[in-house]
């Protein structure tokens, strides 16, 4: 397991460990790749700036990282996820039962 699933990690950690660490990418190419100014996005990695989803769609697409990942990091329920527990509510609630008993062994 590595660092980043060994604790609770914000949207903005995320997104620069993946921009430095797995992309190798600069502020400043992350931000034109996004169309935001390299300022902006210093903030978002500093968490002191929430950025809208689309704005997280284009960064989890520019680093490589699943977009909805990085959603669920800042706090947002995608709308994939709120459909899927629209449909099977039962379904949903055994799984994060199940999965709430495991991570209590």
């Amino acid at each position: 397991m590595n660092k980043m699933n060994q604790r609770t990690v914000t949207l903005g950690q995320a997104i620069k460990y993946f921009r430095t660490r797995k992309k190798g990418m600069s502020l400043r190419a992350v931000a034109r790749e996004c169309e935001i100014s390299h300022e902006y996005l210093n903030q978002i990695e500093r968490d002191n700036s929430e950025p809208s989803q689309d704005l997280i769609r284009s960064l989890g697409i520019s680093l490589g990282v699943d977009p909805e990942w990085l959603m669920l990091l800042s706090g947002i329920i995608p709308d994939t996820f709120k459909e899927t527990i629209r449909q099977n509510p039962k379904d949903v609630l055994n799984f994060l039962e199940k999965l709430g008993e495991e991570g209590n062994k």
